[in-house]
């Protein structure tokens, strides 16, 4: 596994979400690979459930290592609640990064959220 720091933004927001990259960079691991993402105030879990389902998912055009990325910041940058800040923006991020990975049935990674913030105790959400 490994672990991974999204800082707090400006102002003491927290980090945003774990990014497009962050999933991009599990495509080349095999299958119970961790990456545990920390920002600031909240901690997740993206794991390889099914690398079989994820080699077939990332080579949908869109979901690659160089587009699933920028599909990801795209959505973000075309909501018009990239303006806001705090809260807003954090939860618009979890929202983004939610639509387009989808189900981990379909994409073989699952996210899984810390409960409370910065525990070893996850809820997987997706």
């Amino acid at each position: 596994g490994e672990w991974h720091y999204h800082p707090k933004y400006q102002g003491g927001t927290s980090g945003s979400w774990p990014s497009g990259g962050d999933v991009a960079n599990l495509y080349n691991k095999s299958n119970g690979h961790i990456m545990i993402v920390d920002t600031y105030d909240a901690r997740y879990a993206l794991v390889v459930e099914d690398s079989v389902k994820m080699s077939a998912w990332k080579n949908i055009f869109g979901n690659g290592p160089k587009l699933f990325p920028d599909r990801v910041i795209d959505s973000v940058n075309s909501d018009p609640r990239i303006w806001s800040s705090g809260a807003t923006y954090v939860t618009m991020t979890k929202e983004k990064l939610l639509a387009c990975l989808g189900m981990s049935s379909i994409c073989g990674i699952a996210l899984y959220e810390a409960s409370p913030a910065n525990a070893t105790s996850f809820t997987k959400i997706n």
